[in-house]
């Protein structure tokens, strides 16, 4: 299988495009055919069972899920497993705990955060955390922290783009979220937020797409938000903002929609 693939979801059209990333960072050839997909899908996320990968797409308006496994070659096989959830499931994301892959899925408007195991053929499995929490968290994220020496711990950030709230929560291994470790209020207007590691450091990013100012922060060993490393004034409208690695070397994938 490719090292890293970059995949790019074009919502308007439902295009959807595969390519690999050459030993200098670069974008490569494209890994299949272009292709159409149903449109307004809204999340294309990458996740990996055992040894086999996958990409969930999710279309948050009708609740439309489609699982597509990875080819050795980074395309995308036929969907091996669909379903129909209730609509508004704007975030998702995958943590690891105790050797089973665990999807985080949350609803902007209600508040609503469950979490499923996957099962080993790409499908949803069964529920393991539902809670009702406030409502306009949008952005969820998970990341995992391994200070040397010691084992490691998976981590959910939270935020709400209108008022700067910012929590985070441990993620036990068991697929349920566990205590809060931080708890903040930012300024508003964060759109983008990402995490990266350069060696043994976890770095969290951060970007306004409305002003194009630009933060990243250490992340503790405890999964909290650490001293402030960069802080820059970018051009606005940069609206996604992806992390990869190649060998020893982080590349930053920047883009702007429109």
């Amino acid at each position: 299988m490719p090292r890293i693939n970059l995949r790019i979801l074009i919502e308007d059209k439902g295009h959807l495009e595969v390519r690999r990333l050459d030993d200098d960072g670069t974008l490569g050839a494209t890994t299949t055919k272009a292709v159409e997909w149903p449109q307004g899908m809204t999340v294309a996320e990458p996740f990996q069972v055992g040894t086999s990968r996958f990409v969930l797409f999710l279309r948050n308006d009708t609740g439309d899920l489609q699982v597509h496994p990875i080819e050795p070659d980074g395309s995308l096989a036929t969907a091996s497993h669909r379903a129909n959830w209730t609509k508004g499931w704007s975030s998702i994301a995958f943590y690891r705990g105790a050797g089973t892959t665990y999807l985080f899925h949350l609803k902007q408007t209600t508040g609503d955060a469950r979490i499923n195991a996957m099962n080993g053929d790409g499908s949803v499995g069964s529920q393991t955390f539902s809670q009702v929490w406030t409502k306009g968290w949008s952005t969820a994220i998970t990341y995992n922290v391994s200070p040397r020496g010691s084992g490691s711990t998976d981590y959910l950030f939270l935020l709400k783009r209108t008022t700067g709230d910012v929590h985070i929560h441990e993620l036990n291994e068991n697929g349920t979220v566990g205590q809060r470790v931080y708890d903040k209020r930012w300024t508003a207007g964060w759109t983008t937020v990402n995490t990266f590691k350069i060696g043994k450091t976890n770095y969290l990013f951060l970007l306004k797409r409305s002003s194009g100012v630009v933060r990243i922060h250490e992340i503790t060993n405890g999964g909290t938000v650490g001293q402030l490393v960069f802080e820059g004034d970018w051009t606005a409208g940069w609206s996604t903002a992806e992390f990869y690695r190649i060998d020893d070397t982080t590349y930053l994938f920047l883009l702007k929609e429109s």
